[in-house]
């Protein structure tokens, strides 16, 4: 017979323990983060930390004021108030512990996540308070010392100053003579240089200024130690700045004198198809068959265009239990074109399959030449993201970068353009006869024509050009009319890709010979740079086909 007292304990007891750890399911789901508890419970240590820093401070400066060395050091406690951080420092780290032990120590307690921002919140400010402290602190902890040191090695302090002033003397000497040269090869950035020029000859007066100060108080007789001591680290800090300001500046100037063209000398594209297949028997040990992609398929863009739009999941189905044969749901021609074994790799256990289109990917790559100041290589093809490829796609033949002698990088022109038209001197031109030159070439004047000519260190440039094309005055006035933001194909658009100078010297190149209806369109004068309806298209995952089967 069941005691029904009994059966209430139990019951009882069990509603408890269901409570109980229902309430402890709750409070784990709720807790604070372990991390920003960590960071919390660390807090403390710091503040422990940081006030015996503090107290240690605040003693020795106590047993100073006990010292033989207090008779230096009160005048200049009593001008600079040095009690005033001791008590910053105190009041700073008071302030920080009491917000820990009134507003951090019941949120970890409570361990909840609703606190979570206010704990985060509280955490800064006690950190900030704390650093604050400890920076008040560390004045007076630095300040004794050093006024001691200067008073019993000021000699050494001030030959210290001497070799930094005379190091700032003579980088910015070599700075003005290396900038007047310069100025004198670049005439078009005489004034930016001079400029330059006066922007260090202004940093080493106030370094001057400093040392005055220094030299003034090494040799009174009664110095201002902390005068000395303060304009000491002040110079210190200006003779840096004016070194690495002489570093900066002459390797700025540096890159007046580099030439540099970057070229798009020749691209391709590669369209790629990857198919898979899933394979299967249809009895109960085969288990889920097996998948497989084929290696990915090299095809011509229309082949690829027709993959890469095909909408339905299967485009070939195999299967049969003993006469297996190859059901196509695409085009025998176009399953041709795949030139894969339907079989390959396939357990011979398995005789049903289905095949879809796994990926679509199409890849750019670029040759370029590279010429720097008298010197050309031309680079082998090499992969390059589908962004660069495409933005470049109608630029073949074209200058993608132009960084003239006499320009600083900054200054480089980053929008494609006619190889060397930004290195044509501006002409001028009287009666029709344009003259002018400059470092890369000069204006001539035959039968009638007035044209470009390159200096023969830099005839490769005319070289890339081909075909006897010579840049003209109304050429380059077409050019410098141009919006430089965008890419320039010349005055009859017969530069980049789909250009009839281009095509002249670039007509056994890899793009052209795998792309004859653009040579040919641009035989015919009919050029279209729209054409190509993959522009743009980067590689698509197709998923694993239609799957299943007869599984």
């Amino acid at each position: 017979m069941q005691n029904p007292k009994a059966n209430m304990i139990f019951a009882a007891i069990v509603v408890f323990l269901l409570a109980a750890g229902g309430w402890l399911i709750y409070k784990e789901m709720n807790r604070l983060p372990d991390v920003l508890i960590k960071q919390a419970t660390t807090l403390n240590y710091g503040l422990v930390s940081s006030r015996k820093i503090i107290n240690k401070t605040t003693s020795e400066i106590k047993n100073l004021e006990r010292s033989e060395d207090w008779e230096f050091l009160a005048p200049y406690a009593e001008r600079e108030n040095w009690s005033s951080p001791i008590q910053e420092s105190n009041t700073l780290i008071d302030s920080a512990s009491e917000k820990y032990s009134s507003a951090v120590i019941p949120i970890l307690d409570t361990n909840h996540n609703r606190d979570e921002e206010k704990l985060k919140k509280l955490i800064i400010e006690i950190k900030t308070l704390n650093k604050n402290a400890l920076e008040a602190s560390a004045f007076i902890e630095k300040r004794p010392n050093e006024l001691l040191d200067i008073r019993n090695n000021s000699t050494l302090y001030y030959q210290r100053s001497e070799t930094a002033i005379e190091g700032a003397r003579n980088r910015i000497s070599e700075l003005r003579s290396s900038a007047k040269t310069y100025a004198e090869k670049h005439l078009n950035k005489a004034e930016d240089i001079q400029s330059k020029i006066d922007a260090g000859a202004d940093l080493l007066a106030e370094a001057e200024k400093m040392f005055d100060t220094i030299t003034t108080e090494y040799t009174s007789d009664s110095p201002d130690y902390a005068v000395f001591i303060d304009t000491y680290n002040l110079l210190t800090k200006q003779t840096n700045l004016t070194a690495i300001y002489t570093t900066d500046t002459l390797t700025l100037l540096k890159e007046l004198d580099r030439s540099y063209v970057k070229i798009l000398a020749d691209q391709k594209v590669t369209y790629l198809i990857t198919v898979g297949r899933q394979s299967w028997c249809e009895v109960d040990f085969c288990g889920e068959g097996t998948y497989y992609n084929y290696p990915p398929i090299s095809v011509d863009e229309e082949t690829f265009e027709y993959f890469d739009n095909l909408t339905q999941d299967s485009i070939a189905s195999y299967g049969g239990a003993f006469r297996s044969s190859l059901t196509l749901a695409i085009p025998q021609s176009r399953w041709n074109e795949l030139n894969i074994n339907y079989r390959a790799r396939m357990p011979s256990s398995e005789n049903y399959a289905e095949y879809w289109i796994a990926k679509t990917e199409i890849k750019g790559y670029h040759s370029y030449t590279i010429i720097e100041n008298e010197q050309i290589k031309t680079l082998g093809m090499q992969k390059v993201s589908d962004t660069e490829f495409w933005d470049n796609y109608d630029n073949l033949g074209m200058a993608l970068v132009t960084k003239p002698y006499g320009y600083y990088e900054s200054e480089s022109l980053n929008a494609p353009e006619p190889i060397g038209m930004a290195l044509v001197a501006p002409p001028t031109v009287e009666n029709g006869v344009a003259t002018g030159a400059n470092q890369y070439g000069q204006w001539q004047h035959s039968n009638g024509q007035s044209f470009w000519i390159y200096y023969a260190q830099y005839r490769f440039f005319s070289d890339l050009l081909g075909g006897g094309y010579h840049h003209s005055p109304s050429s380059y006035s077409s050019y410098q009319n141009r919006n430089r933001a965008s890419a320039y194909y010349g005055r009859n658009n017969e530069f980049g890709t789909f250009g009839s100078q281009t095509y002249s010297t670039r007509q056994n190149g890899a793009f052209y010979r795998s792309n004859p209806n653009i040579s040919k369109s641009i035989l015919t004068g009919n050029t279209d740079k729209t054409a190509s309806s993959v522009r743009g298209a980067g590689s698509s995952n197709r998923g694993k086909g239609p799957g299943a089967g007869g599984k």
